[in-house]
């Protein structure tokens, strides 16, 4: 068209193919939109499988914990009177056993994870979904940081136990040991119940670092359930485990 000078021809030769490339442009663009529409779709598909689970076991965190204080707080009152309150025997034993252990939590996180190394949570296109996610996420970094702080001082926590609390062999026992304790001895000793106090009001402090963090786990989990227009099984054992442990401690802060 341009040697036989043909100047329409030439114009419509070049907005055909500048059309095409447009075109196809057009259709890259579609497909990598359906794509990642695609992607997001599978993400919080998996997500929300596992968010499920996630729920599951802070209900179980958050459970033990209680269980745990309770055991703490029948020590607590043991030593302020000097001595143990009959049926209680068990509770004020495992209240010493378990003072300083503070446990790692593993709550299922394979999707999680993958997502997080991938980037892939940008894909979850619904607002409340993706705030949910992101404050669970927070709170998940969150108390694994304080768990590694609070460990810090447990060393110091187990010395105090020192020439206090004596090891005796326990055949019968699983670990061979089982613990000798005079409770109307130590409740004279002042520095003794002071870092027993202080052991049980850190434990305490992470009994509520649970609490939020199981908020946190049903509040994603019902996020992302109503992003697929499903509804999460867990979320409503998990708020009652959430109120039942406040209202615990409401209760234990009235306690005489």
């Amino acid at each position: 068209a341009i040697r036989e000078q043909n100047w329409f021809a030439v114009a419509l030769e070049f907005v055909i193919v500048i059309a095409g490339v447009v075109i196809g442009f057009q259709i890259n663009a579609w497909n990598e939109e359906r794509a990642a529409n695609a992607a997001a779709e599978q993400a919080v598909t998996r997500l929300r499988s596992e968010s499920e689970a996630v729920v599951e076991f802070w209900i179980e965190s958050v459970a033990d914990a209680v269980e745990n204080d309770f055991n703490r707080v029948a020590l607590l009152r043991a030593l302020e009177v000097g001595q143990v309150e009959q049926g209680l025997e068990a509770e004020v034993y495992d209240g010493i056993n378990g003072l300083y252990h503070y446990g790692a939590f593993t709550p299922p996180r394979n999707v999680f994870d993958e997502l997080m190394a991938s980037g892939g949570l940008r894909l979850i296109s619904d607002p409340d979904a993706s705030a949910a996610v992101s404050e669970y996420s927070e709170q998940l970094t969150f108390i694994t940081g304080m768990l590694d702080q609070f460990r810090t001082g447990v060393s110091d926590g187990l010395s105090a136990l020192d020439g206090r609390v004596f090891s005796q062999f326990d055949p019968s026992s699983s670990t061979l040991r089982r613990y000798e304790y005079d409770i109307e001895l130590l409740s004279q000793d002042r520095e003794f119940i002071s870092g027993i106090v202080d052991g049980v009001r850190n434990q305490r402090v992470f009994l509520f670092f649970r609490l939020g963090t199981l908020r946190t786990a049903f509040e994603m989990c019902e996020a992302l359930s109503a992003a697929k227009g499903e509804r999460c099984a867990t979320a409503e054992a998990g708020r009652s485990q959430h109120d039942a442990a406040w209202a615990y401690v409401n209760e234990m802060r009235e306690a005489p």
